[in-house]
């Protein structure tokens, strides 16, 4: 019997490129090999060597993080910046630097924090204004209170809508802030009132007032709500914007009736105290109401004296009423206003069938030109893809221009917008292509750019050459008007090519396989997948390409041999053509037709 039971095992897969370079390609009769090694380089690389990055004049990767439709960016950035600062201290090599280059947040963290600031100025002033008015620190605490109150229910309610505290959601807390408190300015006015007219304790002040103020309350609260909820209901891209903003608002004026009706008459029954004759009020409160009352007589004669001309003055506000149509269409419209979000985009888009190469060296041309404004931050470049259609294209690239913060940019001249204008005069003095600063769309996600798009149909089937000649015309006239400044387009229809027009019949006489020509132009001038090896305990393609002296000159396409089926060498030039045609770089289509943007 066998006393011990042996695996045998043997190499699978090649894993280094010297192993790849040991492959046999053919054994001569004298003993001789021809490997791999003795008629190409072997060597590790990368998949794909379409695009490049450039970090600030230097070379670097580049690694973008999107979100998705439900995600929340703040978070996702936190959570970004936890993760890069464990892999630096786990993973990176110490001479391996990373840094944030470009960050969406950081202007919305920004906004919220100015928003916040003006909530806090909001609940400060509506309490300053309040104390002026009511004169007596405890007839305002009464209607202070009503705002946290209200804060607290909305912050509620907004938790269980699954809402966050965003732009939209705190804009509609700051307005918000100087309605929720006229409810409680109404309760305690009257109580104040019946308090020194009838001398009323404050607790049956209390009770009269709310016999007498209820109805208006709920009145007033319903008459708010019925223009703050159709908001809810809008539709499109507004709607879902605003949503969030008419229902916070609803939310809190609510409340504020609720508190009213509820808290303020019982807190006006526990702080005011009553009447006791006439106590002197401090000097500003005395200045105060003598302007005040002067102000008051003033309105009131003009009043009189209109009321006494009640038919002109009801034909001229009649005449204001039907003028407002007309005013409203001399008021520019738009759908939100361009804010400085501390960056701007570069287009770079050179002539048709431009290498990468040229594409790199534009972007550092930009990054000269641009390097030496002082409120330039960061520059970093991408050859190889257009940031506007989304196409990889060696003759597109894009440049992210960051800005210093904020902060540092108070001067004026300083603001995002003027150093765009500025930098649009410098980048047209380049003359290799479309260089074109644009701005960041307003809303991240809704567009690329700033501004307006347009679409240009063709419905009569004419070839791209055609619908891009016509879309020239637009844009010159376009950029004639004094309205419109920087219109421009990404499309392209005259893209060189070339065309191997292969003669069938020849093929077909020569016993020369389409196949064999396929892979041979594949391999030879573009890359052509064979296997797969395994490193770092993952998969990786392995793939043949022609060395890049070979693939610079269209002459050498004939001189390619491809194998026929007697096993003979033929010359591509035996049996095709090289033509050169212009084609576009990419169609899309607008409503099923051939469109341009």
């Amino acid at each position: 019997f066998a006393e011990f039971r042996l695996s045998i095992s043997t190499q699978g897969r090649l894993a280094t490129p010297a192993e790849f370079g040991e492959i046999v390609i053919r054994a001569e009769k004298d003993g001789s090999q021809i490997k791999i090694k003795n008629v190409a380089e072997v060597e590790l690389g990368a998949e794909n060597y379409a695009s490049s990055a450039q970090v600030n004049g230097k070379p670097g990767a580049m690694l973008a993080v999107y979100q998705l439709n439900d995600a929340n960016g703040l978070a996702i950035a936190e959570a970004c910046k936890a993760k890069l600062a464990q892999l630096k201290q786990t993973v990176f090599p110490d001479d391996l630097e990373y840094g944030i280059q470009y960050d969406t947040t950081d202007f919305i963290e920004a906004s919220i924090d100015e928003v916040v600031e003006t909530l806090i100025i909001a609940v400060l002033l509506v309490i300053l204004v309040t104390y002026i008015f009511l004169q007596d620190w405890r007839s305002t605490l009464v209607p202070t209170i009503a705002i946290p109150v209200s804060l607290v229910g909305t912050f509620a309610a907004m938790s269980v809508l699954g809402y966050s505290i965003n732009l939209i959601t705190l804009f509609g807390l700051i307005l918000a802030i100087g309605i929720v408190v006229d409810d409680a300015i109404v309760v305690i006015e009257n109580v104040n009132r019946l308090m020194e007219e009838e001398g009323l304790s404050p607790r049956d002040a209390a009770i009269k007032s709310m016999q007498q103020v209820t109805s208006p309350i709920i009145a007033t609260t319903s008459v708010l709500l019925a223009m703050f909820i159709p908001i809810c209901f809008m539709s499109g891209i507004t709607g879902v914007m605003y949503r969030q903003f008419g229902i916070t608002i609803s939310i809190s004026v609510f409340i504020s009736m609720i508190n009213a009706l509820t808290l303020s008459p019982a807190l006006s029954a526990l702080l005011l105290k009553p009447m006791n004759g006439t106590r002197k009020k401090f000097i500003l409160f005395r200045w105060f109401d003598a302007a005040f009352d002067k102000l008051t007589c003033g309105y009131l004669a003009i009043v009189r004296a209109l009321l006494r001309k009640a038919i002109l003055i009801g034909g001229l506000y009649l005449l204001f009423t039907c003028s407002l149509g007309w005013f409203y269409g001399l008021v520019p419209t738009g759908f939100v206003p361009d804010e400085d979000q501390g960056a701007f985009f570069v287009n770079i888009q050179l002539p048709d069938g431009a290498s990468l190469d040229r594409t790199i060296e534009a972007g550092e041309k930009v990054r000269k030109l641009l390097a030496d404004e002082k409120e330039v931050r960061d520059i970093f470049s991408i050859a190889g893809y257009n940031i506007i259609t989304g196409v990889q294209a060696s003759n597109c690239g894009f440049a992210v221009v960051m800005l210093k913060p904020w902060s540092e940019r108070q001067g004026k001249g300083e603001d995002q917008f003027s150093v765009l204008r500025r930098a649009y005069a410098k980048l047209s003095r380049i003359p290799d292509g479309s260089i074109l600063p644009f701005a960041l769309p307003p809303v991240p996600g809704v567009g690329t750019t700033g501004g307006f798009s347009f679409v240009l149909q063709d419905r009569t089937g004419t070839d791209a050459q055609k619908l891009q000649s016509v879309l020239n015309s637009l844009i010159a006239e376009a950029n004639k008007s004094p309205k419109l400044s920087g219109v421009f387009t990404t499309f392209r229809a005259n893209l060189p090519q070339l065309y191997l027009d292969i003669d069938r019949e020849k093929v077909l006489k020569l016993g020369v396989p389409l196949t064999e020509v396929n892979s041979a132009l594949q391999g030879l001038f573009g890359y052509r997948y064979l296997n797969d090896f395994n490193l770092y305990g993952k998969n990786f393609k392995v793939e043949i390409q022609g060395k890049p002296e070979a693939r610079r000159d269209a002459s050498n396409i004939p001189t390619v041999h491809v194998r026929s089926n007697s096993g003979e060498m033929v010359p591509l030039g035996t049996f095709t053509q090289v033509r050169t045609r212009f084609v576009p770089q990419y169609l899309s289509r607008y409503n099923m037709y051939s469109s341009a943007s």
